[in-house]
């Protein structure tokens, strides 16, 4: 995993705990200062590789995904 992705992940996990919510990309787009763009695109990738899940719903964000 890059360190990026690595990044991505704890401020992802972060924000859950701050919230108790997934994290949007807005929010992490913001909080890293990057391009909304870039932010989905790594998220989909994470996404793609199990780590990530997306609650269904507008607006539902990222969250970690659960390891059985």
């Amino acid at each position: 995993m890059s360190p990026f992705a690595e990044l991505l992940i704890s401020q992802i996990v972060e924000i859950q705990h701050r919230t108790g919510r997934p994290a949007r990309s807005s929010t992490l787009s913001n909080h890293l200062n990057m391009a909304p763009r870039t932010i989905r695109w790594h998220l989909h990738n994470l996404e793609n590789a199990g780590l990530l899940a997306r609650p269904a719903g507008p607006k539902s964000g990222y969250a970690i995904a659960r390891v059985h």
